[in-house]
């Protein structure tokens, strides 16, 4: 059996490498496509440009320059990892679909995605069952619940941080049919004379070595990140003479990220019910999935929007099984019997104050939010890429309004009271240098759509004009929802395997 893990600045490689699919990019989505395909008849080879540690050099692809919404915490830095296992290596791990009257706008069958769900769920190591029937998830069978507000509905998450290249390591590298090329990065790709299909792809590793690899395979899957995709899409596209651009109109634009706003909360009332979890010991720290419910608008609340009020770990999420747990917050604190699924200790001097906290919002895609190329070049002789993130003015209002109704849904329920900031109470702050928190969900800017003008993949994820070129991950979101995009990238991924077991 070949050496199915290559490290292309150690290894030497003299030949052209043939595959049924090129993998490019091994993160959560990429790791979810190799593991499709394992103990099938196709030969898969998944390239990613980092290793399996943190490097610097590789890392630093990620710069970009950024216009436009300018957040606090800047969408090139921080969030994303050029390792073995993506951003999967330091993610929260909060899983969540995206809700069907999202999905409904996008271009797939009605609740054809949710065939995907338990696959998705046990890729994710998660529990099965639906999200949001609470009382499923509860550990004590006469836990309290209070009545809400109408204007409120109680939305799960579960959380649990899978490191997807050590949880799924010795699984993919015993598959005989599949090889894993580190420290390589796609540099450029050859079309056929029509360019209607992608004849091979050139692969270098980092200065000083510059090594060159080509590859052919049947199918090529992007799916570097929701940054790289359309960067290294704009790049080959410059390459080839506009061979990409001359079939879609969208390359690029629709950019889209969750603009998390904050607000204080004065709680008067427990916010947890004592929800189910679970702690293992895999050989490298604790790993655990633990349930925690939160608060959405709901549709009595006059609006299509799906805003999400964040409840952030901090001292005030002790939990509650009965209702004067629930009511007595502040003796609750205090008691040294106090739950906690977070770690802390309850404490005999407790005060509950202001606490601050994020709200999350889909916001509605915008043509002019895009990535472009700047003039500046990076170590693979890459232009890199230029973010001009924007939301619309029109959407401001909606938020304004929406934070509004919020706060009165929470104080009427008795959670507590929520203090808004400035940035959601004056017209012009939102929009300005550092109001907005960047949610690090880069998504939208190869998005999904039948039309070639409004869309760079068809439905089922292959490039418009192109016959075996397939774009994967959030960036090919054409709406999105409060939650994270894993869940349901992945859950994208696993279609997309499909089609293309079908049709190779």
């Amino acid at each position: 059996m070949a050496q199915s893990l290559l490290d292309f600045r150690r290894d030497e490689i003299t030949e052209t490498l043939d595959a049924d699919v090129c993998v490019i990019g091994a993160g959560a989505v990429g790791i979810a496509l190799a593991r499709e395909f394992i103990n099938t008849s196709h030969r898969v080879l998944m390239l990613d440009c980092g290793g399996e540690d943190f490097d610097d050099d590789a890392d630093a692809l990620n710069r970009m320059e950024v216009v436009g919404l300018n957040p606090r915490n800047r969408p090139d830095e921080g969030s994303r990892l050029r390792q073995l296992g993506g951003t999967t290596n330091h993610w929260g791990g909060w899983n969540r679909p995206f809700s069907d009257d999202v999905l409904k706008s996008w271009p797939l069958r009605k609740g054809e995605l949710n065939r995907y769900y338990d696959r998705t769920r046990t890729y994710l190591d998660l529990e099965t069952g639906p999200f949001d029937e609470l009382s499923a998830w509860l550990r004590e069978p006469d836990q309290y619940l209070p009545d809400l507000n109408p204007w409120l509905d109680v939305v799960v998450r579960q959380i649990r941080a899978l490191r997807a290249w050590p949880f799924y390591k010795k699984n993919l590298l015993s598959a005989d049919n599949l090889r894993i090329l580190t420290h390589a990065s796609v540099q450029d790709l050859q079309f056929s004379e029509s360019g209607g299909r992608v004849d091979s792809a050139l692969a270098v590793t980092l200065p000083p070595r510059s090594r060159r690899v080509e590859i052919r395979a049947k199918a090529f899957i992007v799916c570097c990140g929701g940054l790289e995709n359309p960067t290294l899409l704009l790049n080959i596209d410059r390459q080839s003479n506009g061979v990409l651009s001359a079939k879609t109109g969208a390359l690029g634009r629709y950019y889209m990220d969750h603009a998390e706003l904050s607000y204080d909360l004065l709680p008067f009332s427990c916010f947890m019910p004592v929800m189910k979890y679970r702690i293992e010991n895999h050989g490298r720290g604790v790993e655990y999935l633990h349930v925690r419910p939160s608060w959405s608008l709901s549709a009595e609340a006059g609006t299509r929007w799906m805003p999400h009020a964040l409840t952030a770990d901090f001292h005030t999420q002790c939990t509650y099984r009965t209702k004067w747990e629930y009511e007595n917050l502040h003796e609750m604190v205090k008691r040294p019997d106090a739950n906690f699924d977070l770690p802390g200790k309850a404490n005999p001097d407790a005060k509950i104050e202001f606490t601050g906290g994020l709200m999350n919002f889909g916001w509605t895609p915008v043509e002019d939010s895009r990535i472009t190329l700047s003039e500046a070049q990076n170590s693979i002789g890459h232009q890199v890429g230029r973010l001009d993130w924007r939301i619309s003015e029109e959407d401001v209002s909606h938020v304004q309004l929406l934070a509004q109704r919020l706060e009165q849904s929470l104080g009427a329920s008795g959670f507590g009271r929520l203090r808004l900031g400035d940035n959601l109470l004056k017209r012009g702050l939102l929009t300005a240098e550092g109001r907005v928190y960047n949610g690090n969900h880069h998504m939208g800017a190869t998005r999904m759509s039948l039309d070639p003008q409004n869309g760079v993949v068809d439905q089922n994820c292959r490039h418009h004009g192109v016959d075996n070129l397939y774009v994967a991950g959030a960036s090919v979101f054409p709406t999105y929802d409060w939650p994270g995009p894993t869940f349901t990238a992945v859950a994208l991924a696993i279609r997309l395997a499909d089609h293309l077991k079908s049709v190779i």
